[in-house]
């Protein structure tokens, strides 16, 4: 019965869906675009089978929201060019802010796009509260920097939501990855065990799977300037990583499996504005971190 309800939910949404893609290829001007070309590029990319997983924000001040959007292969001066021509009219402009549409093939065709028509919104604590369909590809700059993001309207009530794009549907069942909380007492525990310094640590988080606890450990020595997270496993470092950034925060995203948890990491450069996101698993099998590139879950 449960799959029969998904087939039935994904079909009536997808209809909604292919009817604006429809009503937005044909209100997109194609002038100067070479359409053949950009055709063919972004076929392949409706063949890119891979879930997609990240936070959906709320522009401030309005009722829409938007989802950060990565470029299809490594950034290069040229293919940024390319979308900034493809800039269409201005859809709103304040003081702090500004979103510009862009040009919905040149979007499809430079940027990763796959599993954005549809998207399922979940609230913080995992459950499913919407589905949305996209509306536009914009490029937004505010104060602190400029992106390209793929924007929603949705009758929503708070600034942010994980979203997850339709294609997870298909396995019928949604699991929870363990909430993430702090226990101060319990890392200085395993700080000592392990001989990790207390005062290098930036951020932390334990969680619960079965019988087994873990914990993350982001550290930052603001003297040698040397940034490390590591994976601990009833109180064990079994997985660690030196970067140059830390971990904020974790937040776990439903996709959970037998071998796997699944959370979005808030990630940074200490003393800057330079924040992102990326999708981290916890590798049960294995026990160590695993990182997916851009956003994307690959299809099981």
């Amino acid at each position: 019965m449960r799959k029969i309800f998904h087939s039935l939910f994904t079909i009536v949404i997808l209809i909604a869906c292919d009817q604006k893609s429809e009503r937005t290829s044909q209100e997109d001007d194609l002038t100067g675009v070479d359409s053949a070309k950009l055709e063919m590029e972004f076929s392949d990319e409706k063949n890119n089978v891979s879930v997609y997983i990240g936070f959906l924000h709320k522009f401030y001040g309005q009722n829409d929201y938007y989802v950060d959007l990565y470029f299809k292969n490594n950034y290069s001066d040229a293919t940024n060019k390319m979308l900034m021509d493809a800039r269409l009219e201005v859809i709103s402009q304040d003081v702090e802010t500004r979103r510009t549409k862009l040009l919905d093939q040149a979007a499809r065709s430079h940027l990763l796009t796959n599993g954005l028509d549809t998207v399922l919104v979940f609230n913080l604590d995992q459950i499913i509260v919407d589905t949305v369909c996209l509306t536009d590809f914009e490029y937004y700059e505010d104060m602190i920097e400029s992106k390209f993001v793929a924007t929603y309207k949705a009758n929503l009530k708070d600034d942010e939501y994980i979203v997850v794009s339709l294609n997870a549907a298909n396995e019928g069942v949604f699991n929870k990855s363990p909430d993430v909380f702090l226990d101060s007492a319990y890392l200085i525990k395993v700080l000592r065990l392990n001989r990790l310094a207390i005062e290098n640590v930036y951020s932390f988080g334990v969680f619960t799977h079965k019988a087994d606890t873990f914990m993350y450990v982001s550290f930052n020595d603001y003297q040698q300037n040397a940034q490390n997270f590591y994976l601990i496993k009833n109180g064990i470092t079994v997985d660690e990583h030196a970067e140059d950034y830390v971990i904020l925060e974790l937040t776990p995203v439903p996709l959970a499996t037998n071998s796997e948890l699944l959370y979005i990491s808030s990630d940074g450069v200490p003393e800057t504005d330079n924040m992102w996101t990326s999708l981290v698993g916890i590798d049960l099998i294995n026990n160590k971190f695993e990182f997916y590139s851009r956003g994307r879950l690959p299809y099981k």
